[in-house]
């Protein structure tokens, strides 16, 4: 698994994703889910999980993707998507990518006969 960058915020990532932050800016540690989240956590919630609010609530300050925002928990940034579970997959891209220089790893092999595009990056 790729490294997590070393600090993300709650307002980056929704901008990173072109979507509506709302309540206060917290700092992101780890994507995780509900069931295990804590301060620091990135989650997503669906509507149809409402008995998950309380959950977030007793978490603390965490960043959530969700439909609406969650006055249940006024701790927690609300990062608001039509589609929560598509955008927290799209965030822990964020999360997890690295920046990559492009170019050829000396160890990888690629068929002659191959053409590649500019700015492509390929590892060993």
């Amino acid at each position: 698994m790729k490294a997590a960058r070393s600090s993300l915020t709650s307002i980056q990532i929704a901008q990173s994703l072109g979507l509506k932050h709302v309540g206060p800016i917290c700092d992101v540690v780890r994507p995780t889910s509900v069931g295990r989240a804590g301060p620091g956590s990135l989650v997503f919630i669906t509507d149809a999980r409402t008995d998950l609010f309380p959950a977030i609530a007793r978490a603390g300050p965490v960043t959530v993707i969700a439909s609406r925002a969650l006055p249940e928990a006024p701790e927690a940034a609300v990062i608001l998507s039509a589609h929560p579970r598509l955008d927290f997959a799209r965030a822990l891209h964020s999360y997890y990518a690295e920046a990559v220089e492009p170019g050829i790893h000396p160890t990888a092999v690629i068929h002659e006969t191959v053409t590649l595009g500019r700015r492509v990056a390929i590892g060993p």
